[in-house]
């Protein structure tokens, strides 16, 4: 290709290109070799002497590469302005400024908004190259031309700026090794600097170069400044640059608000570095979920990872200082950050009974504290508790949350699900969720689950719950597999279960002629006979005669005469209608109750 240079840009005309490659020659190229030669020739001028001592100085406090780099940013402002970068306030950077005079056009970022990329109206027509950049911790530094398209729609000007002010849409020229399907271009617009290869951040650009090293030390307040510890440029580079997954820079590499790191964007994701963790990126669903959240602003903090997938073949990750974001087809892109954070990663991340995130992390209504949803579960996190986060699983979670979660009766978790019997357990600050795999999940909370619990829970006479604690006339009532808990708050706590328990459900519990237990059930002195009393009666099981329940008129006679211990002896019925009269049958003889008459004998 023929490359072509306008001499209003300052640079070698069409001829020179022909005859010469474009190289440094004089005092600049003595400064691009001076960080080689600490202690400088003896007739070196006055700013390659400078330049040399500030590279024995700095030399000793730094690392090869952090040197090299800082020995060129000195170099670069000491040849720009010797006596005048020595002698005032400043950084090497401020040196590094340009004018409308000089006949050079003006940085992208500087009329576009900071991003240091081509703006609307413009293409990447072709590019050049200068070595030892100290913009590029002393690797060569590439500078983009960005061409008006046709028809132009701008014109000659300043760029106005009190740093950066030189021109745009001045110089019609073009380089030519990008976008040469493009046959028809303007003037240069502005100018992309960057330290990645043209050809990665374009793909339509050809690897054919161009040097012009008087570019070398050209800078502007937006341009970003080598870091030699962050890497962002050559991690772009290494993931293919504008032709991998970030696609071209939309943003040039920049301080974080809080000065602790810094950052770069790109069309698809971002490069993040910080001190200690090395730059890392995000692109895609991911890295759109970190841009919604706020980047390293948010709860997450800075990426101590990049995109990596995940072995279940289901899902891929990045990793932050205090968090992950997840992206799973079949549950979307969600982060878990905190508390949820690190106990869901103590479970096995999304390999372990949660698998993976279906939400992000929501405030339960009153800011008591927070809680996530996952496939096969929750965790809860009660921070105004000072709880620790706890996760419910599959259908005890599902229950837990039917109840109102930590609204409701039980409150926050105080652990997480265990494993208990056939099934499992998980406490709460009010009571606790019971779950099993054949008879489903269920709360007991209050006085029940005091009661519960004294019983030995599941392990005891009344089995595992079969209902939560519900509303029953004045007080609750809790089912279980061999029994009830009955609760009327200020007068009876009391359990049937077993043979009694059975005897009051075929009387119809609370609601029947027995109305509700006034006590637990009592083994008789002496005997292996036992009795429960009732609001109206009382239940009586003796093992060689059954379980029968006495009510009414005659419990009341029976009462009277000493129950069991009388002559009647034990009941060997339940109390019976045999026409109008009501009977019951005993060991030792039969009582009846005539309503008509009121009469008991």
């Amino acid at each position: 290709m023929t490359l072509v240079r306008s001499p209003s840009e300052g640079r070698a005309r069409p001829s020179e290109l022909a005859a010469r490659p474009m190289v440094p020659s004089g005092r600049r190229a003595l400064v691009g070799r001076v960080v080689s030669a600490p202690a400088g020739p003896a007739d070196a001028t006055l700013p390659e002497r400078l330049v040399a001592r500030a590279s024995a100085l700095l030399g000793g406090r730094h690392s090869r590469r952090r040197f090299l780099a800082k020995t060129a940013v000195v170099g670069s402002a000491l040849a720009v302005g010797p006596l005048d970068f020595l002698l005032k306030p400043g950084t090497a950077y401020g040196y590094l400024c340009g004018t409308c005079s000089d006949g050079w056009t003006a940085f992208c970022c500087t009329i576009n908004a900071g991003r240091n990329s081509c703006p609307a109206g413009s293409f990447v027509g072709g590019w050049w190259k200068a070595d030892n950049a100290a913009y590029c911790c002393g690797a060569a530094r590439y500078i983009i031309d960005c061409n008006a398209s046709c028809p132009r729609t701008c014109s000659c000007r300043c760029s106005g700026a009190s740093c950066d002010g030189r021109r745009t849409c001045c110089n019609q020229f073009r380089y030519g090794q990008c976008h040469q399907e493009i046959s028809c271009y303007g003037p240069v617009v502005c100018r992309v600097a960057t330290c990645t290869p043209p050809w990665q951040y374009d793909a339509s650009c050809t690897a054919t170069s161009a040097t012009d090293n008087r570019t070398r030390d050209h800078g502007a307040p937006c341009v970003p400044a080598c870091n030699p510890d962050a890497s962002i440029s050559l991690k772009y580079a290494a993931m293919g640059g504008a032709s991998g997954p970030l696609g071209k820079l939309v943003q040039s590499e920049r301080p974080t608000v809080d000065g602790t790191g810094r950052y770069a964007l790109y069309e698809r994701g971002s490069i993040l570095w910080k001190s200690g963790v090395g730059a890392h990126e995000q692109h895609g669903s991911i890295g759109s979920r970190y841009h919604r959240l706020g980047y390293e602003r948010s709860a997450l903090g800075f990426p101590i990872t990049d995109e990596t997938a995940i072995g279940d073949g289901r899902g891929v990750f990045n990793r932050y200082e205090d968090g992950v974001i997840y992206a799973c087809f079949a549950t979307g892109v969600w982060e878990t950050w905190g508390d949820i954070r690190r106990l869901h990663s103590a479970t096995g991340g999304v390999r372990g009974p949660l698998g993976y995130p279906k939400t992000g992390m929501l405030v339960w209504p009153g800011g008591t504290g927070s809680y996530q949803h996952f496939e096969q579960g929750s965790i809860w996190w009660g921070r105004s508790t000072g709880l620790d986060a706890a996760f419910l699983l599959s259908g005890m979670n599902g229950k837990y949350r039917e109840i109102d979660g930590p609204s409701g009766p039980l409150g926050w978790p105080t652990a997480s699900a265990e494993a208990y019997g056939p099934g499992s357990r998980a406490r709460g600050q009010n009571g606790t969720m019971y779950s099993h795999p054949d008879l489903g999940s269920f709360g007991v909370w209050g006085r029940t689950e005091d009661k519960y619990r004294a019983m030995d829970e599941a392990r005891g006479a009344l089995g595992w719950p079969t209902s939560d604690v519900r509303p029953a006339g004045a007080g609750f009532r809790t089912t279980f597999v061999h029994g009830f808990l009955y609760d009327w708050p200020g007068r009876y706590l009391a359990e049937v279960h077993g043979a009694v328990a059975d005897k009051y459900a075929e009387h119809g519990v609370e609601t029947g002629p027995l109305g509700w237990p006034v006590a637990d059930l009592v083994v008789l002195a002496g005997s292996t006979s036992k009795r429960q009393p009732f609001q109206a009666g009382a239940i009586y099981y003796r093992p060689a005669i059954g379980t029968y329940a006495v009510w009414g008129p005659i419990f009341d006679e029976y009462e009277r005469r000493g129950e069991q211990r009388s002559p009647l002896g034990f009941p060997t019925t339940d109390v019976y209608v045999d026409g109008s009269i009501y009977r019951c049958d005993f060991e030792g003889g039969r009582l009846t109750y005539d309503p008509a008459t009121g009469t008991v004998g």
